[in-house]
C-alpha cells in the first residue's frame, strides 16, 4: 500500500492538468490561478493541494496531508492552513516544468529536506501525457439498480458531490476516460475515469477519480475546493546546489562531471587563485552536454583556452555558477597546481 500511496501522490499532480474540454494540457497548467485548491479524501487521509506559484514556465504546488481522524471534512481549509495545518503529517512543495511537464523538484517542508523520487516511482510524466476521451452520457454511470433487459433505462446520470468553499452545489460534471498503458505499476492497464465541472474549462480540479482494472477499483473523491487560498510558507521552493563529482584531464581538455538538478541548464566556470581568493578568474569558455545519467552534466574545457587564464606554478580551485541562480557559487573541494591537473 505504501507503493500505491506514492502513485497517488503523483496521480494528483498529473490529474489537475489533464486535457479536458478541448483545452491542451499546457494551457490548463499555464492558466492555473494562484490560490486555487482542492481537498481530497483517500486511504484514511485528507490531502490539500494548492497552486502556490505559476510563472507560465514553471508551476509550484503545495500538498498538505493529515490523517482523517485528525481533521474534520467540514474544516474551514483557509483557516486550517493559516494556522499551520494542525494535525498534518506531510507538507510537500512540487515544482513542475511547463515546457516538458516533468517534475523538477520536490521539497518536504515537514522534514526540511529534498525528496528524491526514482524514475520508476515518478508517474507524473505519464499522467500528463495520458489521452482522455469524453464519456458519452449513454455510457456514464447511473444511479440506482439496473433495469431489466427489456425495460428502458430511466436512471439519472451519476454525478459526484461538488463543493466549492465549503458550499455544496447542485451542478453537473463531464466525465472523461483514459487508459493507463501496460507497465509494471499498480495502475497498469487500468481504466481511469475523472469528473470535472461541466462546461468549465478553466477550473482545474477533478471531483472524482476512479481507477479500475477489473480486479480492483480505487476511487478518490474531492471533498472541497476553492480559490484565493494563501500559503503561510513565506519562502519559495528551495533549490539544491550543483556539485563537482569528478575533474580529470583527458587528452587536450579538462573534463568535469557535475551533479546538477535539471532546473539549471547552463553554467559559468571560473578559477580562484589561492593567493587571491576574493577574485574570480573567468568566465572560462566551456562545452556543456548532458551526462549519461539523470542530473549529470559534463563540462569540457580546452587546455589551450585555460592556459590564457591561469599562471604556471599557481594553485587554484574551480568555481561554477549556475546562470539561473544568484545564490550558489560552488567550489571544487581540492586545489590544483597549474599546469598539473589532479583528478578529484
Amino acid at each position: 500500500m505504501k507503493i500505491f500511496k506514492k502513485i497517488l501522490i503523483h496521480f494528483f499532480l498529473g490529474i489537475i492538468s489533464l486535457p479536458c474540454f478541448g483545452v491542451s494540457l499546457g494551457d490548463r497548467l499555464r492558466n492555473a490561478a494562484l490560490g486555487d485548491f482542492m481537498v481530497t479524501e483517500q486511504e484514511k487521509n485528507i490531502s490539500l493541494l494548492l497552486v502556490r506559484a505559476n510563472s507560465k514556465q514553471k508551476i509550484i504546488l503545495e500538498e498538505v496531508t493529515a490523517p482523517s481522524y485528525a481533521v474534520s471534512t467540514k474544516t474551514d481549509w483557509k483557516q486550517w492552513l493559516s494556522l499551520g495545518a494542525p494535525g498534518h503529517t506531510s507538507w510537500i512543495m512540487y515544482e513542475i516544468d511547463l515546457e516538458s511537464f516533468t517534475l523538477l523538484e520536490s521539497y518536504s517542508v515537514t522534514k526540511k529536506g529534498w525528496l528524491f523520487i526514482h524514475d520508476d516511482e515518478n508517474f507524473l510524466s505519464q499522467l500528463l501525457k495520458l489521452d482522455l476521451k469524453k464519456i458519452e452520457e449513454s455510457e456514464r454511470k447511473k444511479t440506482g439498480p439496473a433495469p431489466q433487459k427489456e425495460e428502458p433505462d430511466r436512471r439519472k446520470i451519476w454525478n459526484p458531490t461538488v463543493k466549492i468553499d465549503g458550499k455544496k452545489l447542485k451542478v453537473e460534471c463531464d466525465a472523461f476516460r483514459g487508459r493507463w498503458p501496460k507497465d509494471k505499476t499498480m495502475l497498469s492497464s487500468c481504466d481511469l475515469q475523472m469528473y470535472f465541472l461541466k462546461n468549465s474549462p478553466s477550473f482545474l480540479w477533478p471531483y472524482w477519480i476512479e481507477a479500475s482494472n477489473g480486479h480492483y477499483t480505487y476511487s478518490i473523491k474531492t471533498i472541497d475546493s476553492g480559490t484565493n487560498l494563501a500559503s503561510p510558507i513565506s519562502y519559495g521552493i528551495p533549490h539544491r546546489p550543483p556539485k563537482f563529482l569528478n575533474i580529470a584531464k583527458k587528452n587536450s581538455s579538462i573534463h568535469f562531471i557535475i551533479k546538477s538538478p535539471c532546473y539549471y541548464t547552463s553554467f559559468e566556470l571560473f578559477a580562484i587563485d589561492v593567493m587571491k581568493p576574493s577574485e574570480k578568474i573567468g568566465p572560462i569558455p566551456t562545452c556543456v552536454k548532458l551526462g549519461s545519467q539523470k542530473e549529470l552534466i559534463e563540462l569540457n574545457v580546452d587546455i589551450y583556452e585555460v592556459s590564457s587564464y591561469l599562471e604556471p606554478g599557481h594553485r587554484y580551485k574551480w568555481l561554477i555558477i549556475p546562470d539561473q541562480s544568484q545564490i550558489f557559487h560552488v567550489e571544487s573541494e581540492d586545489f590544483f597546481l597549474w599546469p598539473s591537473i589532479a583528478s578529484k
